[in-house]
């Protein structure tokens, strides 16, 4: 056909357990590890310990209008929870009081770091004779993260609420 549109929309709800991530040694027993093998460790190990939850709805389209010219593009909507994760011990930094900070991890009931709500996607192509041009956009949403810092004296003061530092 020359013209021509599909679209697809699929809903999902997934549980992710069991994933990795790096436990010192007291926080090995936390995750099963016997208190003996927890000591030997000269520093901690990644263990599988952590898990978030995720649903949320996709959604694409396929487009062709007439020979040369050809549209596509795909948004999708994420809610992520973390349920579980041992490493994420809550931090404060004094200029914000009361505003738990997830220093290394992102914390229980925040969204993983680095999984945006929001994401998508544009693709245009142009054919003409022997020659094809394409344009492409990606869009991307703020996701929560860390700044992994901390001041001189090893403190929490330079560390920022995990809030969508990802912009």
């Amino acid at each position: 056909r020359r013209n021509a549109m599909h679209g697809r929309v699929a809903y999902f709800r997934n549980a992710y357990r069991d994933l990795l991530e790096y436990l010192t040694r007291t926080q090995l027993p936390q995750a099963g590890v016997p208190a003996a093998t927890a000591a030997a460790a000269q520093y901690g190990a990644y263990v599988n310990a952590s898990s978030y939850t995720a649903r949320g709805l996709e959604a694409s389209f396929d487009a062709r209008a007439g020979d040369r010219l050809r549209v596509s593009g795909s948004y999708t909507y994420l809610q992520a929870t973390v349920t579980r994760a041992l490493s994420a011990t809550p931090v404060f930094n004094p200029a914000f009081p009361g505003v738990p900070i997830g220093a290394y991890a992102p914390l229980v009931g925040a969204r993983p770091f680095r999984r945006p709500t929001h994401s998508g996607s544009v693709l245009a192509t142009l054919h003409a004779r022997a020659t094809q041009v394409s344009a492409a956009v990606a869009l991307v949403g703020a996701r929560d993260d860390s700044t992994y810092l901390s001041d001189g004296f090893f403190g929490n003061s330079l560390l920022l609420p995990n809030r969508n530092l990802s912009p």
